[in-house]
């Protein structure tokens, strides 16, 4: 563990954008009714039972909500971020692509830390990629083999003298270290994140950013209502590629993303790297942010103008509407930094923006202006916090929680605990009724012992039957999901392959032409945007038919388990409930239609590869070859995805199926030692001396299943209101902007 400065950064007050709204507050009243009525449920039922109930809350307490940030260059992506974190100075803001780490801010992590920090260095084998060229070096000696690796090497060597000028002549032996510390500061952090020169107020300090892999913040919960990670991605502009792949694998385990762009120039075509990255995203757990709208001469109508055309441009790209928000991260954090006691500076522009909206009056506006140290007590920082777009932006994120992963599991673990509640409400009655059968006829009756005995007995040896079946039930279903998962993903391997293959032959006419046409003085670039389109609609297409035939499958299962509790077990008088299983699950991102290809790097490489080849047809043979080799990577990876999502899915289906069937195992061999133990009573009550302690028992059981039917009444009705009452938020609008 690391020495831990003196002024900590969870010393700082967290960021108020107000209560939690809409599907977030939904959401977080959920989790937080789980977490508290699921423990008291478990303790209810038997111990397997439970063990399987406490695993799906600790999945709930361990599942945070997970957004990346990424962007442009210059477009204040980690001013941004500071801002939505409540934390203005947080993170350092000169980072370059040299340096970039991607930065995980941990808001009400499970270990209940809220304070602290972890950092990561490269591996050695990693840096040895680095010091080889890293990924871009890979792809363009694709084209040229003989490329000439200097400029690779004298980047590298420029790294790797600013590390040893930093840290000494031993850095590498800070390779494949972890950095732990139990509270940082703003300093501490820029050590490991942030680009210096030596000059750069940390002197004599220890600068390890060149080396940093990944950092790791603790903090105090968000706003936002449940656990939130925000992680503040490299970027796409990385001059190995390596951080690239960081970024990209990140974006994998995303529940959303938000894309920060500048208002000074929003949105181009020509922004290459960036529309890669957005196509491995989930378009409709996207947002769009249009930052610095500060520095226009007109913030409220000019961002309107510019969040309207880049609306339009990535609904013609992406064929669908994404949400375009403006904001300010800049005045965010200078309202926050009020918050905390510093002057509260309002320039012309702001000002009259203030005024603009109707956040304030023109007096409000002169007052404050005249007098910074004191603004914060009239008003202003609520409204420079409007004024700046950042609390839209954070009711948007909020409305997205509810569609993401933790929102599905979530509605999913309700639906199962109302299943199992009223299964144990049900077998409580019916024990409840038992018992009060048994104690108004304890005084009168003395049953006739033997025909009674044996139809106990026949009872017990019935029940037995049904047990065996229900197990028998779990396994034929999990070995049909098995060979289903196996079928499907071998499909989907093939669809993916196919696609690339078709496309490669629709195609080979355009690439003649194409390759023809390049000359030296008009390198071209070859757009393989198509082909990473007909992928994803592939993928989501195939990957959407998997997954409902394996709900079919786990719904077929469901249904004869019910209908065997009716016809084997009428007896029980168990309420069988089995609608545990649902059609909605949440698409994975495709962070793989995002990577980096050859057919990205610069055009005068390929103009240069054309010139190698002696023949039209001997460049259209090699071109196809590497097409073929990219995407049949792209295509591996993407099912790799696939087969990770649906094991993981279909796991959590069938623990809900699997908790259903053990539950009514539970109940029915409750229901054999029941018989078991009127069998034997029937047996006692032969010898009148037994007649009192039976009747003293009696009493007991009796008194003890009233308590549990009411403890269990309790919690199913609670149970069922969170499945109930969900509000019905409204499609987000993609129109959505954050100004007034």
């Amino acid at each position: 563990m690391m020495a831990a400065p003196d002024a900590v950064i969870g010393d700082a007050l967290p960021g108020d954008f107000g209560s939690p709204a809409g599907r977030s507050r939904d959401v977080a009243r959920k989790r937080d009714l789980l977490l508290q009525v699921g423990p008291l449920l478990a303790d209810l039922l038997d111990s397997s039972v439970g063990r399987l109930v406490q695993d799906l809350l600790d999945r709930i307490r361990e599942r945070p909500f997970r957004l990346a940030v990424i962007g442009q260059m210059k477009a204040g992506k980690t001013t941004f971020v500071n801002a939505l974190a409540g934390r203005p100075d947080l993170l350092p803001t000169d980072v370059n692509p040299w340096t970039a780490v991607a930065t995980s801010l941990q808001f009400g992590h499970p270990s209940g830390a809220i304070d602290g920090a972890v950092f990561r260095f490269f591996s050695a084998e990693e840096w040895a990629g680095l010091a080889d060229g890293g990924g871009l070096r890979v792809l363009q000696q694709q084209l040229v083999p003989d490329l000439d690796a200097d400029s690779f090497r004298r980047q590298f060597a420029l790294l790797a003298e600013r590390a040893r000028r930093r840290l000494g002549e031993g850095f590498a032996s800070h390779l494949d270290r972890v950095h732990h510390y139990e509270a940082v500061t703003p300093e501490l952090v820029a050590r490991y994140v942030a680009e210096h020169d030596d000059a750069a107020g940390l002197e004599g300090d220890r600068i390890y950013s060149d080396l940093t892999r990944s950092a790791e913040i603790f903090l105090p919960p968000h706003a936002i209502g449940v656990p939130l990670t925000i992680v503040d991605s490299p970027g796409t502009n990385d001059p190995f590629l390596l951080r690239d792949e960081i970024t990209l694998r990140c974006l994998d385990e995303m529940d959303a993303a938000v894309v920060v762009l500048s208002a000074r120039q929003a949105y181009s075509t020509a922004d290459l790297a960036l529309i890669r990255t957005m196509r491995g995203l989930r378009k409709d757990r996207l947002i769009v942010v249009i930052n610095r709208c500060d520095e226009l001469d007109e913030p409220k109508r000019h961002g309107e103008v510019i969040a309207e055309h880049v609306g339009r441009l990535l609904e013609r790209e992406f064929g669908q509407a994404v949400p375009v928000l403006t904001c300010s991260a800049a005045w965010a954090n200078t309202a926050e930094r009020a918050a905390r006691g510093a002057a509260l500076p309002i320039d012309e522009a702001l000002g009259r923006h203030l005024m603009t909206t109707g956040l304030a009056t023109r007096e409000e506006v002169a007052a404050w202006q005249a007098s910074p140290a004191m603004a914060g007590a009239g008003g202003a920082i609520e409204a420079v916090l409007a004024a700046s777009g950042m609390p839209a932006i954070v009711d948007a994120v909020g409305h997205l929680i509810g569609e993401s992963g933790l929102g599905h599991l979530l509605g999913q673990t309700v639906a199962t605990l109302v299943t199992v509640a009223e299964q144990q409400e049900a077998l409580a009655r019916r024990d409840l009724q038992l018992l009060e059968a048994q104690l108004k006829t304890a005084h009168t009756e003395v049953l006739a012992g033997g025909f009674e005995a044996e139809r106990l007995e026949t009872s017990i040896q019935r029940l037995d039957g049904a047990m065996a079946k229900l197990e028998r039930i779990a396994a034929e279903r999990t070995a049909e999901i098995e060979t289903a998962q196996r079928h499907g993903l071998e499909r989907l391997r093939e669809r993916l392959h196919d696609a690339v293959h078709r496309y490669i032959e629709s195609e080979r006419a355009a690439i003649t032409f194409a390759l023809d046409q390049q000359t030296n003085t008009k390198p071209a670039r070859y757009d393989v945007s198509r082909l990473r389109k007909e992928l994803e609609q592939v993928f989501l297409s195939e990957y959407r038919a998997l997954y409902r035939h394996i709900v079919n499958i786990q719904m077929s299962a469901s249904q004869h388990f019910r209908r065997l509790v009716n016809d084997e077990l009428p007896s029980t008088n168990l309420d069988v409930h089995v609608n545990v299983i649902s059609n909605s699950f949440a698409f994975p991102n495709l962070g793989a239609l995002g990577r980096v290809s050859a057919f990205d790097v610069d055009p005068k490489l390929w103009a240069r590869w054309r010139r190698s080849k002696k023949t039209l047809r001997e460049a259209v043979e090699a071109f196809e070859g590497i097409l073929r080799t990219e995407f049949e990577t792209v295509a591996a990876d993407l099912a790799r995805v696939a087969e990770s999502e649906i094991m993981g899915s279909t796991s959590n289906l069938q623990r809900r199926l699997n908790l259903t069937i053990m539950d009514a195992l539970h109940s029915a061999r409750q229901r054999r030692a029941s018989l078991l133990e009127s069998l034997a009573d029937v047996k006692a009550r032969q010898q009148p001396r037994m007649q009192e302690r039976l009747l003293e028992d009696q009493l007991a059981h009796l008194a003890a299943a009233r308590e549990r039917l009411q403890r269990i009444d309790g919690l199913a009705r609670t149970l069922r209101s969170a499945a109930t009452t969900e509000a019905a938020m409204p499609p987000l609008d993609a129109s959505m902007a954050g100004w007034g």
